[in-house]
């Protein structure tokens, strides 16, 4: 949306200068045969007579404790307890190298009921996105060390990564500096 409703005064392709033209033409007047909805987290990055056109803006908020539990244990169970793909690997090591997939294993007491809560905790501020990033991280981490294995230090070392990232992503945020990938 920000390539779109972006500062006018900069430059831009045709294409997008043809799109933002026909928008401000359909979006000056009150109309019942027009809708425009827009998704972004660069709010501040909009064009101010863009924005103008908006009749209402609703912030979308990360998830609350209880959503963060319930998409925890979405992505826990699709991606380390019951996954539901298996890395691939390279064409080479799959033509060259039979081996079976790996099976991730974990302590018993990480992704119990009281794992998961104490998990979705202290994942306060993290998105949805956040959240799956964080637990592929775990079965990154997990697939790429000898015995496939999750321990409690497995999950602190992810953790404090994402931690990092979604404080970097806030600050960003706030200075209006573009998000890093």
């Amino acid at each position: 949306a920000e390539m779109i409703f972006g500062d006018r005064n900069k430059a831009a392709s045709e294409k997008v200068s043809a799109i933002k033209t026909q928008i401000m033409a359909n979006t000056g007047t009150e109309q019942s045969n027009f809708i425009l909805i827009a998704l972004t987290n660069r709010l501040q990055d909009f064009d101010k007579a863009f924005k103008s056109r908006f009749n209402n803006i609703v912030e979308v908020l990360p998830p609350a404790h209880a959503q963060r539990k319930q998409i925890l244990e979405l992505y826990v169970n699709n991606y380390i307890k019951n996954p539901k793909f298996t890395t691939k690997g390279s064409f080479a090591g799959r033509l060259f190298n039979n081996k079976k997939a790996k099976t991730i294993t974990f302590d018993a007491n990480l992704f119990n009921a009281q794992g998961i809560e104490t998990l979705a905790k202290q994942l306060e501020n993290f998105t949805g996105r956040n959240i799956s990033h964080f637990v592929m991280d775990i079965r990154k981490k997990a697939l790429a060390s000898p015995n496939a294995h999750i321990s409690q230090d497995t999950i602190n070392k992810a953790l404090a990564a994402m931690k990092r990232k979604v404080e970097e992503e806030r600050r960003e945020f706030a200075a209006g500096a573009p998000a890093s990938k």
